[in-house]
């Protein structure tokens, strides 16, 4: 998040800003979820911490409008 911090300050719009959110964080968390879901000793709690990142992350508009419910 921080990075997306930095180049909303250099000047990057929102549109531009969902882009780069959709292509790493997004991308990143559907290729890892797979893997590391079967090995959580506490699959509600490590869900709600992604949810909350999705959530805070849409409060900073980096999330795209069609995301869908989280």
């Amino acid at each position: 998040m921080y990075a997306l911090k930095v180049l909303r300050a250099h000047g990057m719009d929102d549109a531009a800003m969902q882009i780069v959110y959709r292509s790493v964080v997004i991308a990143k968390l559907q290729y890892a979820s797979s893997a590391w879901w079967g090995f959580t000793n506490r699959p509600t709690s490590d869900r709600r911490c992604v949810e909350a990142s999705i959530r805070r992350s849409a409060r900073c508009n980096f999330t795209p409008a069609d995301i869908g419910d989280v």
